[in-house]
């Protein structure tokens, strides 16, 4: 079966976005349950154009979740009116609902796994004319949207996932960095995937790469800590990414595994 998505709709694949026109909303919810090559923790996001301003949303939003009988073990978070976090014990990961204000037009943004598509219909229904589909633009020269989440998500199904185990809680977690130099981060993540092969070579390295590789060996006191396959698992080790420009920065926080794979449980920001 082909699947079909809303033409206001950015699915998030392995290497290039589905294709996307219109259908009727209750026809994406049946193909999203019955595609078994879309998982229901696929992100997905879709763009909006309103005229209501943030207050108004935060407000709509409060009474969705308290009204709605598919929200009956959700919750809504966000201390600003900006930007709203939707989570739930019978949700496939949080919709974030984020609200911009550029040249005098707003722009809403709703972020979410494609398991909890009956959910994001349920909000688009409510709010109604109010909002008015728009492009989802990609990164220049890359085929997902701007953010970490999104490169994380990538990073989990791409060749380097045979060396690196990126969790769903970094995704989760990545929605909220500032950080933008996948560059970068990339170089990071290419260096832990390197690191059993540094030991062997260490003499052979260079000065750099011998610092970086003693950093990362380092155990950190109070390790963070994430579900791996129904278990805790703690995260001593960890390498911060420096932007090629002014910006925070990224640690990544890590643990080698007993197969020798390396688990990257929880990300962050650092002002340096």
């Amino acid at each position: 079966m082909v699947l079909s998505l809303p033409q206001d709709t950015y699915v998030v694949t392995r290497s290039r976005p589905y294709p996307r026109y219109s259908i009727l909303h209750t026809q994406y919810s049946h193909f999203m349950h019955n595609n078994p090559t879309l998982p229901p923790t696929k992100l997905v996001l879709r763009t909006f154009t309103t005229d209501l301003p943030a207050e108004a949303v935060k407000l709509k939003l409060q009474r969705i979740v308290e009204k709605s009988a598919l929200f009956n073990t959700s919750f809504l978070n966000g201390e600003w009116a900006e930007d709203s976090r939707i989570g739930g014990f019978d949700q496939h990961g949080d919709i974030l609902i984020r609200h911009r204000t550029e040249r005098a037009k707003h722009e809403l943004t709703i972020e979410h796994r494609a398991g909890d598509e009956p959910l994001i219909v349920e909000i688009i229904a409510a709010f109604g004319m109010a909002l008015t589909r728009r492009p989802t633009l990609p990164v220049p020269g890359m085929n997902r949207p701007r953010g970490m989440a999104y490169f994380f998500e990538m990073i989990q199904g791409n060749r380097l996932s045979s060396k690196i185990v990126v969790t769903d809680a970094v995704v989760e977690s990545a929605h909220d960095l500032r950080f933008e130099d996948y560059r970068m981060a990339r170089r990071a993540l290419d260096f832990l995937a390197k690191l059993r092969t540094i030991k062997r070579t260490y003499l052979t390295q260079d000065k750099e790469t011998q610092i970086a590789y003693h950093l990362a060996q380092i155990n950190h006191p109070d390790p963070k800590v994430c579900l791996f396959e129904g278990k805790k698992v703690f995260l001593p080790n960890q390498i911060t990414v420096k932007p090629e420009i002014d910006g925070p920065h990224l640690t990544i926080h890590f643990t080698k595994l007993p197969k020798g794979k390396i688990l990257v449980g929880f990300v962050e920001e650092t002002p340096f």
